[in-house]
């Protein structure tokens, strides 16, 4: 009897080492959740880290539209000006053809003038003649 109770304290030892190696297998799955725990939060945190980055270079992308935008903006900028100073130019070209008409203007009523007091003084001389005249005769037939 001694034999049995002997191979019965053998068989719980047997069984406790079973269950001694389950609980420690038991363990070990928990350790490997656990890590698997660990292994999902770090690709949760990758997957942020490549979202932020995408989020990163769509905003570079929109800062580099905005500044082309900006760009067009100062190039159209550049051309209104440009357009500002040919419509001056054209001003300042009607301007100056005023102008020149002014001066032949000008230049006529010289030529109208002149000729005025060309004629005014051919007149003039064609009175004295004949003022001179006249006294000759006068003169004449006084003597």
């Amino acid at each position: 009897m001694l034999v049995l109770v002997l191979n019965t304290v053998v068989v719980l030892v047997l069984v406790l080492n079973v269950v001694t190696v389950l609980v420690d297998v038991l363990k070990v799955v928990t350790v490997f959740f656990d890590v698997l725990k660990v292994v999902t939060v770090l690709v949760l945190v990758l997957k942020t880290v490549l979202v932020f980055l995408l989020v990163s270079n769509v905003v570079t992308v929109l800062v580099d539209v905005l500044n082309t935008v900006l760009v067009v903006f100062v190039v159209a900028n550049v051309v209104v000006v440009a357009v500002l100073v040919l419509k001056t130019v054209d001003v300042f070209v009607d301007v100056l053809k005023v102008v020149t008409v002014l001066v032949d203007v000008l230049k006529a009523v010289v030529v109208c003038f002149s000729t005025l007091v060309a004629f005014v003084v051919f007149l003039l001389v064609f009175l004295v003649v004949a003022v001179f005249q006249k006294s000759i005769l006068f003169q004449s037939h006084l003597i």
